[in-house]
């Protein structure tokens, strides 16, 4: 039986179809801070609730600058060039394996649309672990651009499915999205000076991404401080 509880934020309102766009500023007033099973959340994302949600934890009214914490990561998809079987597969690759899926209220045979959503055992606090996550994601998915920001706002859709009742440990995965900017990056046997710069400023006792010592990848041993000077 699951037991954990994931911190997010989710409007009351219930919604049977895609609210006008005039609406969204008033949705998004009536958002505030929940936490529930990823069973529960299933629920509310579904009909006959299809609430609106931000996996975002804030501090005040919904924005980035109030931004504090997040557990629950939406990823949306809405150009039609990737199914969601191959979403699915290229995580896989990284040993990623999503919670929930579900598709929104403008999905169409013709045209898939939905979103991904991954729950984090520990919640991230930091803004640039954050940002570096969904860029990362964003070199091996076709993830909508404007929807990477830490006050995004999704709404729900039609019936969710949960595929992984099991909430995936912050520090693999943030060591499957290095690997991922690893295979994305590497090129030549060098290293993103831009990425390894991003890591470089990541520095909080609370981050599993400060990382400054070597690393392997395959047989290429990089040294984070000296491939940054480059």
């Amino acid at each position: 039986m699951e037991v954990n509880n994931f911190k997010y934020s989710v409007s009351p309102l219930a919604w049977t179809s895609k609210p006008p766009k005039e609406k969204f500023g008033y949705i998004t007033n009536t958002i505030k801070s929940t936490e529930s099973t990823i069973k529960k959340f299933s629920e509310i994302v579904s009909p006959p609730f299809s609430q609106c949600w931000s996996g975002g934890i804030f501090e005040g009214e919904i924005c980035n600058k109030n931004w504090k914490e997040q557990s629950v990561i939406g990823l949306d998809f809405d150009t039609g060039k990737q199914t969601l079987e191959e979403v699915y597969e290229i995580l896989a690759n990284y040993d990623i394996k999503p919670n929930v899926h579900y598709p929104t209220f403008s999905d169409r045979p013709e045209h898939p649309k939905f979103r991904v959503v991954i729950f984090l055992e520990e919640p991230i606090n930091n803004k640039k672990t954050y940002n570096v996550i969904m860029d990362s994601l964003d070199l091996i998915l076709d993830i909508d651009k404007k929807c990477k920001d830490l006050s995004r706002r999704f709404l729900g859709g039609k019936n969710a499915v949960i595929t992984n009742t099991i909430p995936i440990n912050l520090e693999k995965f943030m060591t499957s999205i290095q690997k991922i900017n690893l295979d994305n990056y590497v090129e030549s046997n060098n290293f993103s000076p831009e990425f390894s710069e991003s890591l470089l400023d990541i520095n909080s006792d609370n981050d599993f991404f400060s990382i400054k010592s070597t690393s392997i990848a395959g047989e290429v041993r990089i040294d984070w401080d000296i491939d940054s000077d480059k």
